[in-house]
């Protein structure tokens, strides 16, 4: 086995290039300061080829990595960042907690760099990362954004970049950066300062993010569709219909389901259906209730438990029984029967 450092420090950044040959096992600190430790080892003996290079700073972090036959990392320790993915030749898959995301050549995933469990890749795999540090961007989001008033991210995962101008434009972004930070002999504050301010603001614009009911009532200007929030979120634990909604919120079912479309993206129902799963998961990520997912489901509207199961997959890609047995596992707890 075999790992080479190769490391060149400016007044700005610390520009770093590392490949590793052998077998089994190799960790380390791969990503310059960053303190990233990962283990890596084949899918088969035969030997590992990997390769990093990129630059650290205080705030961001750039790197290309890739391994012609594939390749299997685990993470052992993080910072508290926030990366951003591109495969470059071929997907990987990446394993978060008791979740599996594919990630095509076609998409991109964005999530904290303490989630990426486990990066699968592809033989012929390459990727392109940008990292920030997650305190500078949600500081940054709050400037980019004050009316909305969130406390933190809520970055869709995985998306995918097919005619989406705004990804490919940051792609191509982070991949000039990089190829600058490589090739030119010095990498001062200046070009640290650039790539931080562009890279960010074109990750925070570009990047879809979930939007919370609270996000939706503070940005919108239409008093009927803020009635309407306030009515669904007052009333999530009774029966409620598009009629309901439509009356506390003084106008017509039609006007009401145009108002959800443009302004919110769904229709009432669906909405009124993701806030009560909403409410069920932070129910079940509370690691001191004693109550029964069951007991949980009905609370909140949910009476047939194979529908709600179902539903509760399909939005959050894991079972009811997931969240809980996790949160429990964390919290050294039993699982309530």
């Amino acid at each position: 086995m075999s790992k080479k450092n190769n490391k060149a420090e400016s007044d700005g950044a610390l520009r770093f290039c590392h490949s590793v040959s052998g077998h089994d096992f190799q960790s380390g600190s791969f990503f310059g300061d960053a303190k990233i430790g990962i283990n890596l080892f084949t899918r088969d003996r035969r030997d590992v080829r990997f390769k990093v290079t990129g630059f650290h700073s205080n705030n961001i972090d750039i790197w290309v990595d890739e391994s012609p036959i594939g390749h299997r990392t685990k993470l052992l320790h993080a910072p508290d960042s926030v990366a951003f993915y591109f495969p470059l030749r071929s997907g990987f898959t990446v394993k978060s907690g008791r979740r599996t995301l594919e990630v095509g050549i076609d998409a991109a995933i964005c999530m904290r760099f303490s989630q990426f469990d486990q990066n699968i890749g592809d033989p012929g795999f390459s990727s392109l990362c940008v990292n920030f540090n997650r305190d500078y961007l949600e500081n940054a989001d709050r400037m980019l954004h004050p009316e909305a008033l969130h406390q933190t991210l809520d970055f869709i995962p995985v998306v995918s970049i097919c005619n989406n101008q705004p990804l490919i434009h940051l792609r191509r972004a982070v991949h000039s950066f990089h190829n600058y930070a490589m090739n030119c002999e010095e990498n001062g504050d200046l070009f640290v300062e650039l790539a931080l301010q562009s890279l960010t603001y074109h990750c925070l614009s570009a990047w879809p993010k979930s939007k919370t009911d609270r996000q939706m009532a503070v940005s919108t200007s239409h008093p009927a569709l803020v009635r309407a929030l306030e009515f669904i979120d007052a009333s999530l634990q009774q029966p409620i219909g598009v009629a309901d909604i439509a009356r506390a919120a003084g106008a017509s079912i039609s006007l009401l389901q145009h108002m959800f479309q443009k302004e919110v993206g769904t229709s009432p129902a669906r909405f009124v259906l993701r806030q009560r799963l909403l409410r069920v998961r932070s129910d079940l990520q509370n690691s001191h209730s004693k109550t029964t997912i069951a007991q949980i489901a009905n609370r909140w509207g949910f009476s047939q438990l194979g529908y709600f199961a179902s539903i509760y997959r399909r939005e959050f890609n894991e079972l009811p029984t997931d969240t809980r047995r996790r949160v429990f596992s964390e919290g050294d707890a039993q699982r309530p029967e």
